[in-house]
């Protein structure tokens, strides 16, 4: 916690495709705090995209590099971090972030994801490409995800700005 009371790290959880970096980035900004973005990070750390790392070295090596740099995520204080879609099912990566800081569950249906990505996201998430195989991941994981410390349920239409403000709420009165 800060001196202000909210939590010094703010962990960002859900579904590929839910928002986690563009509403991070206008959360971290109304907080004052820097933001980091978890598949970005490994990106950069590895010299390839995601969908590079899991042709050409599977899903288990980049959960394994996610999970390095999610516990380097100590590193800052006063951060907003946007996790991979799939942090929160590790068990030991959920009590990590939860030890650390505060998970907030960006709630947004399947078939909002899928209109949201359109062919782009396809193209960049390697687990899209079978939209069957998505959504029965995206079911496996909502368990994962419902154990997050807040939920925020995005509505179809709500733009960006409106859902970190809701966050922000939330962060500030503490539930």
């Amino acid at each position: 916690m800060t001196a202000s009371g909210l939590p010094s790290r703010i962990y960002l959880v859900g579904f590929m495709g839910s928002g986690k970096t563009r509403i991070g980035h206008l959360l971290a900004d109304a907080l004052g705090h820097g933001f980091l973005d978890v598949d970005a990070l490994v990106q950069e750390d590895v010299g390839m995209s995601i969908r590079e790392i899991f042709e050409q070295e599977g899903e288990a090596w980049f959960r394994a590099r996610e999970t390095h740099w999610l516990r380097r995520t100590d590193e800052w204080d006063d951060v907003v971090v946007a996790t991979g879609g799939g942090a929160m099912v590790s068990e030991a990566n959920r009590r990590l972030l939860q030890e650390r800081g505060a998970t907030v569950w960006l709630n947004v249906p399947f078939d909002v994801i899928v209109e949201r990505m359109g062919a782009a996201g396809h193209a960049q998430r390697p687990l899209l490409d079978d939209e069957k195989r998505a959504r029965q991941l995206y079911s496996e994981r909502l368990p994962a995800y419902r154990r997050a410390d807040m939920e925020v349920p995005v509505q179809q239409n709500e733009e960006a700005s409106q859902v970190a403000a809701r966050i922000l709420d939330l962060i500030h009165s503490g539930t």
